[in-house]
């Protein structure tokens, strides 16, 4: 059970780290205001599968080619436009992580995010506590841009009671299942036990009856050879 919880408790995790870092990337768009911008030209080697898009600063143009209908198309494009000169804020990120968590009634205690540089495989940023305590639950590494440069990851602390939290009512169920299968056995013991214990003093009590009819019938027998004897001589 505590890896069925353990897993819910990630996937959660995972989904409050990608709905913050979404809030966190609105933030940093609305705080720059028109300084970049992004177009989606048709290209010819457009397909009905994939599209080809362009990203441009005032000193930088990449194209990409994405999936159409993809709902983290755009997102992606600006994670990346924004990676040149504004990035990922961590302190605003794991607020919002907290807040997400909050929402969803999961109990976090100390948590951090990381800002990762995946081509160079280290931490850009981080807002990790100097002393850190063993027992974190680490999200998925979210890739944040199109060009799959950058990513974000998030700890929490969770004690394994926090975590089995949701299946607080499930346990409860389990205990009370476990008491009365418990008890039904302990009745079911007790059944067979005075069953037994019937049947013994049943036997014996067959046993004796058994004796007592064999001492009737062989007084009765000393009686019959004792009157018999006694008619031979009149």
């Amino acid at each position: 059970m505590y890896d069925s919880s353990l897993s819910d408790y990630r996937q959660t995790l995972n989904q409050c780290l990608k709905q913050a870092s979404d809030t966190e990337l609105r933030i940093r768009i609305l705080s720059l205001g028109d300084q970049a911008e992004f177009w989606s030209h048709p290209k010819n080697n457009d397909t009905s599968k994939f599209s080809t898009g362009r990203l441009e600063t005032k000193d930088t143009i990449i194209s990409f080619r994405v999936k159409r209908n993809d709902p983290d198309n755009l997102p992606r494009v600006q994670q990346a436009m924004l990676n040149f000169f504004l990035l990922l804020d961590v302190n605003a990120t794991d607020s919002l992580l907290k807040e997400c968590m909050s929402e969803k009634s999961i109990q976090a205690g100390n948590t951090y995010v990381e800002h990762i540089d995946l081509r160079k495989n280290c931490v850009i940023a981080d807002n990790a506590p100097e002393h850190k305590l063993s027992g974190y639950t680490e999200s998925d590494t979210l890739i944040l841009d199109i060009l799959n440069t950058v990513g974000v990851k998030a700890y929490v602390y969770a004690s394994v009671f926090t975590i089995l939290k949701p299946f607080k009512s499930r346990l409860i169920w389990l205990a009370v299942l476990t008491l009365a299968e418990v008890g039904c056995l302990f009745w079911l013991l007790r059944s067979l036990f005075r069953q037994e214990r019937e049947k013994k003093e049943r036997v014996r009590f067959m046993l004796t009856a058994m004796d007592e009819i064999n001492g009737m019938a062989s007084n009765a027998e000393k009686e019959m050879n004792h009157l018999s004897k006694i008619l031979k001589r009149e």
